[in-house]
């Protein structure tokens, strides 16, 4: 009974000291308040951040030293409102700090007199996609286009006949034996690393005496040689000339120098003058008057690349040079091009198509039988060849000749 009556005298006294610790605090917080605006205003108006930030600890201790035994006798409940006042009141100087720094910002982006204020958040992102540049062709591509529309007919070999030969029995080149001269004449080409003229200039060369001379299968490998001799002689620059011996080592044609040399005169004189070489109208002249439509070179290499490949078949090379450069660069073109220019693209494609005569269904044709022809030459690989050494006759009879010196002489280890 002592012990029960101890106690609730003890909460009595507490519940009649508690008005008088509530009213203590009511001036303690209001005396804090005026003490941080004060704090604040003055940390605003200097740029002294560390300073304020010091004060302020300063007064929050002062403060709490005075009316702490006051706030832990109320239960805290005044303090924890406290803190929510000065996390409010420090949001609101960070916010006027923010506002006051970014204040030449906002007045270089408002614009004709009004006042807005320009946040990241606010202005519109940007992307890549859709931003390309607008697709046209100049007049002066145009006029090069005419012109070689009208060389075309005069240069194109109509080379549909080598379906119809049986090489065989009539012992001469048919499309298959063409097919493959032209492939392996392709690794030549990767190897001397010449300009793309140079390869579609050899391949038109070949045709065009295949086509007018009756070529044997054993003299196709020379042929291919020696017409890639000619266009890089046309082309290239004298220093970028391949030696004859070193050409026929590579392509591995059969025959000496001198014989690729020979298979050269025949074939400038069958084919006429230099004039008549040199004006060809190849796929490759078209597709480079459309190089302007590409994004970026890149897409424009892996449309030549492309387009090289599609030469060594002649099931697609017969087709119009016009008509095969415009296949493969619409499909590069439509595959790079975005949202925003796609309608700009497919307006020229249809001008290119008008000027050339063609249509959507040739078109097609022509990209399916493309896409056949690379996907099966891309993945094929170069049958292996056996490393043969070129030696004179004298030096074969020495070699096969047995030497007495020879027995003579020690093994050499290989450690």
């Amino acid at each position: 009974m002592p012990v029960a009556t101890v106690e609730i005298s003890s909460q009595q006294s507490q519940e009649s000291q508690q008005p008088f610790a509530m009213v203590h605090n009511d001036r303690r917080v209001r005396r804090k308040r005026s003490k941080k605006s004060a704090a604040q205003g003055a940390a605003a108006n200097s740029w002294a951040a560390k300073s304020s930030k010091e004060a302020r600890r300063g007064d929050e201790a002062c403060v709490s030293g005075a009316a702490g035994r006051d706030f832990r006798a109320s239960g805290g409940d005044e303090l924890e409102n406290n803190n929510n006042v000065e996390e409010n009141d420090k949001g609101n100087n960070n916010n006027s700090s923010n506002s006051s720094s970014n204040g030449g910002r906002s007045n270089s982006c408002s614009s004709d007199g009004e006042s807005e204020v320009c946040s990241e958040k606010d202005q519109p992102l940007q992307h890549d996609e859709g931003l390309a540049e607008p697709v046209s062709l100049t007049d002066e591509s145009i006029a090069r286009l005419i012109e070689l529309l009208a060389r075309e007919p005069d240069y194109h070999p109509k080379t549909d006949f080598l379906f119809r030969i049986n090489s065989a029995s009539e012992d001469k080149v048919d499309a298959r034996l063409r097919d493959e001269a032209i492939y392996n004449l392709r690794f030549l080409h990767k190897f001397y690393n010449l300009s793309p003229e140079c390869f579609a200039h050899a391949v038109n060369i070949a045709d065009r005496f295949v086509v007018k001379v009756k070529v044997k299968p054993k003299y196709m490998a020379c042929l291919a040689t020696a017409a890639y001799l000619i266009a890089a002689k046309m082309i290239e620059d004298q220093s970028d000339w391949p030696v004859p011996e070193k050409l026929v080592c590579m392509a591995r044609c059969g025959g000496s120098a001198n014989d690729l040399e020979r298979m050269e005169v025949i074939i400038r004189n069958k084919l006429r003058d230099q004039r008549c070489l040199e004006e060809a109208a190849t796929p490759l002249h078209f597709l480079l008057e459309l190089q302007s439509l590409f994004p970026s070179v890149q897409a424009f290499q892996r449309a030549v690349g492309e387009l090289e490949t599609s030469l060594c078949s002649v099931a697609v090379y017969e087709h119009r040079p016009c008509v095969l450069a415009l296949a493969i660069a619409r499909k590069h073109l439509l595959a790079a091009a975005g949202p925003a220019n796609r309608n700009a693209v497919d307006e020229v494609l249809s001008q290119l198509c008008d000027l050339f005569q063609l249509s959507s269904d040739s078109l097609s044709e022509v990209d399916a039988a493309i896409s056949g022809i690379v996907s099966r030459l891309q993945t094929r690989t170069p049958a292996p060849r056996l490393l043969v050494w070129a030696v004179s006759r004298r030096t074969l009879v020495s070699l096969m000749r047995p030497s007495a010196q020879a027995s003579l002489l020690d093994p050499i280890r290989e450690d």
